[in-house]
């Protein structure tokens, strides 16, 4: 059908119509900037600085600052970058308005920095949402030396318009490179997630139990600590949908941060075959005296890998009807704690802690303070095994039997009577010191903190991890808790001592720290636990309003142990030859762990000469004479290999063709000799006891020792050539 020229004068006019308002569509979505950051979208906000309009960088959805920072001369993706020096130092920033209260976000940056210095990630609140926090230290770095740095942000309570600004920024470098700033907000999918946090608790005391507990708290209070006793138990309820759950209750904790104001620690104990929330005992405390969801994570980690913990969780508390805020709970040590964990029904028992706290009261009577002077009463010395539970352990054969073999295996490790791979689950027990140096909860590792479970099919003692966290200093002030170990310095008590000198242990303990310290490990264990971190994040700050959970310090601890744990080439051992045999070695270790002399070879790539057997050289100890070991090899031979117990890598180091150092200078005492004072170049006058060097010109072939309490003489135009 052939159109008429009237209808095709139509369908051209409306091609040319459609094919203009196409083309303007396509004109101001390339160079018209969205300054709404207000979009549909927020759950992930991206800058890969490769469009900058009006200056600023722009992407399909959102709009970033400082767009006049664009570069090509670093890039780590695509081809521009943000570049900052001296006269630019603010950098591609975003703007997210009036944010919700709760939302978490994820944040991120690479970096290239061309010279050292500070440059940071940051996010600064505006108007009425107070809020600060950059980030400096890398979690990451690539093959073309990009840095990543992370972050991650809870959105405060505040009133009225608030904003939160994003941004990285330059303190004191010279060209450093910024590039894909992405803002992610965390989602949280019920449908997927696993996360049930606890109903409330409340309980209820008539009012002759609540005033017992209130003397009781009031003594303590006197006393400078808290000191249970079996009458200090007051009746009450825990007040349920259903049903009331009878309980009995009392003060708990030994030092006074668990009774400070009104947030007051309890230890509750179900009644009959009652339970709360599947414990028959449990604690509640204040959270801030185990730093909040520090010791939620010990807690976590330690069960992730297979290591004893009790549940630890956080709960809304009211007493009587007053709310009392967030409130951390803890299972106590009952039979119900190993079988949670897939164990068979063993005793746990700890070292009693009883002449601990009869020494810090005499003292705290007679100073008015605890000074903890352990030789008030040696109380490691003294301290028996006890069970925890103990009518019930006396009335089961079994458990009794048990807790005699387990009472005797503490007995021997204390003395040192048996090798610790006979005593403890060393693969469990190298866990539990790992993951404790990782996070440093080394409060938990005092002895009067440790319990230990007794398993009835392996025969061996388990750790059972705990208590990591208090406002206590640090009082190991090592990078990890065998770096160290062996200075005669590190403060090592026989406790300690036993474990870290059995060989066998310290090979497991080495793995488990170098597997469990390495960056990717952490990444995907914060992943793995971001979702309930969030939730209880969430929970705290409702009472905490300030507070967050950083994670950043426990990964960048875990970093610093993964890198300094290894030895160096060259200066972890030294080796040196002995004087006319030159198949014998003096090798010493500097590295501040034992380590495996494993072969030699003529190269630093072969070793030609393995060593049937493993040769372990102890650690050097500082400000001390080095201890040199003697080592034959077949044949001479240019390097020695050696390794670090439990980890896959091979070290070397060059072999000197010097003599190791003296220790001692064999030189003549000349002044012993007879005839020292025969020389051509001074005379010797016994009775003034001087030394006259004569006028003139004196060629010396020889050493001239003078002894002491003599006086030397030169006169002038005296040459002396040596």
């Amino acid at each position: 059908i052939q159109p008429s020229p009237k209808n095709l004068k139509n369908y051209i006019r409306y091609f040319l119509l459609a094919s203009l308002l196409f083309f303007a569509l396509f004109l101001a979505k390339k160079y018209i900037p969205n300054f709404s950051n207000k979009t549909l979208d927020n759950t992930l906000i991206f800058c890969d600085a490769e469009k900058v309009v009006s200056d600023k960088f722009q992407t399909e959805n959102h709009t970033f600052g400082n767009g006049n920072t664009q570069s090509d001369l670093q890039a780590y993706s695509g081809k521009y970058a943000c570049r900052l020096d001296q006269k630019n130092k603010y950098g591609m920033s975003f703007v997210l308005e009036q944010p919700n209260v709760g939302e978490r976000y994820k944040v991120s940056v690479w970096r290239y920095r061309a010279t050292a210095g500070q440059s940071f990630l940051a996010i600064s609140g505006t108007k009425n949402l107070k809020y600060y926090k950059q980030e400096n230290r890398f979690s990451i770095k690539d093959k073309n030396n990009w840095e990543l740095l992370q972050t991650y942000v809870s959105v405060p309570k505040y009133e009225g318009k608030g904003s939160l600004k994003f941004f990285v920024y330059l303190a004191d470098a010279e060209n450093v490179f910024f590039d894909d700033l992405k803002i992610e907000k965390i989602a949280f999918d019920s449908t997927t997630q696993t996360v049930d946090l606890v109903k409330p608790l409340h309980l209820t005391l008539n009012e002759n139990a609540y005033q017992k507990i209130v003397n009781k708290r009031q003594n303590a209070l006197q006393e400078g600590f808290l000191v249970s006793a079996d009458d200090d138990w007051a009746k009450g309820h825990i007040k349920n949908e259903e049903k009331n759950l009878p309980i009995t209750l009392r003060l708990k904790g030994d030092l006074l941060d668990h009774l400070r104001g009104e947030k007051w620690s309890f230890r509750i104990k179900a009644k009959g075959d009652n339970a709360w929330n599947r414990l028959k005992t449990f604690s509640v405390q204040n959270p801030e005296t185990r730093e909040f969801l520090n010791e939620w994570f010990y807690h976590k980690w330690l069960i992730k890998e297979g290591v004893l913990s009790p549940r630890y969780d956080f709960m809304p508390l009211t007493l009587n009807g007053k709310d009392l805020g967030i409130y951390a709970f803890e299972e106590h040590f009952d039979r119900q704690l190993p079988q949670f964990h897939q164990r068979p029904e063993g005793v746990i028992l700890r070292y009693s802690e009883d002449g601990v706290w009869l020494g810090r009261k005499r003292e705290y009577d007679a100073f008015g303070e605890i000074m903890y002077h352990p030789h008030l009463t040696d109380a490691f010395e003294s301290s028996p095994a006890k069970p925890f539970k103990s009518g019930r352990t006396k009335r089961s054969e079994t458990l009794s039997r048990q807790f005699q073999t387990a009472q005797s295996l503490l007995q021997q490790y204390k003395y040192n009577l048996k090798q610790s791979s006979a005593i403890f689950d060393l693969k469990t027990m190298a866990k539990y010191y790992a993951i404790t140096d990782i996070l440093q909860a080394y409060h938990g590792l005092f002895w009067i903190n440790q319990r230990f479970y007794y398993n009835p099919v392996t025969t061996k003692l388990e750790p059972i991890g705990y208590d990591g966290f208090s406002h206590a200093p640090n009082w190991i002030k090592r990078p990890f808790f065998a770096y160290g170990t062996y200075q005669s310095d590190a403060n090592m008590k026989p406790f300690f001592k036993n474990l870290f000198s059995d060989k066998d242990f310290l090979e497991q303990y080495i793995s488990e720290l170098y597997r469990l310290s390495n960056p990717n490990y952490m990444q995907q264990l914060y992943k793995d636990l971001e979702h309930d971190i969030f939730e209880r994040e969430a929970l705290i700050k409702n009472e905490f309003h300030e507070y967050y959970f950083d994670y950043k310090h426990f990964e960048e601890n875990a970093k610093k142990i993964h890198h300094i744990i290894l030895p160096f080439n060259n200066i972890s051992i030294q080796a040196f030859r002995e004087k006319n045999e030159k198949q014998i070695l003096q090798v010493v270790n500097y590295h501040k762990l034992p380590l495996r002399v494993i072969g030699f070879g003529q190269n630093e790539k072969i070793i030609q000469d393995t060593l049937s057997e493993k040769i372990w050289l102890e650690v050097h100890k500082k400000n001390q004479v080095p201890k040199y070991y003697e080592i034959e090899t077949k044949e001479k031979t240019n390097f020695i290999f050696y390794e670090l117990a439990g980890i896959d890598s091979v070290f070397y180091s060059k072999i000197s063709d010097w003599q190791r150092p003296q220790t001692t200078l064999a030189h003549q005492s000349l002044w012993e000799d007879k005839n020292w004072k025969k020389n051509k170049a001074f005379s010797v006058d016994e009775q003034q006891k001087e030394v006259v060097f004569r006028t003139g010109k004196h060629e010396i072939d020889e050493n001239i020792v003078i002894p002491e309490n003599y006086t030397v003489k030169i006169s002038e135009n005296t040459q002396l050539y040596f």
